[in-house]
């Protein structure tokens, strides 16, 4: 029986790995691209919803794209990965 989640690639979990811990609004554009794309392919791994509280902590002029946390298969895949 194939694992679930088996055909993820390193871009997949580099890609995972862009998703802050706990979950917030992403900034960067590539990275909006890659998690937005992801999140579409995997949603059980990745959420996401409307930006919260506008600008970003530490982020100068940065307005998000969206929010994303990752779900609780997510973190479980990413606690495995990082064993």
């Amino acid at each position: 029986m194939k694992a679930e989640h088996e055909d993820l690639t390193t871009d997949d979990v580099i890609t995972m790995g862009l998703v802050p811990i706990g979950g917030g609004n992403i900034t960067s554009y590539g990275a909006a691209l890659r998690i937005r794309a992801l999140a579409r392919q995997r949603p059980t791994l990745i959420r996401t919803a409307p930006p919260t509280g506008g600008r970003s902590r530490g982020v100068a002029d940065a307005e998000p794209y969206f929010w994303a946390r990752l779900t609780r298969a997510g973190r479980a895949l990413m606690r495995r990965v990082d064993a």
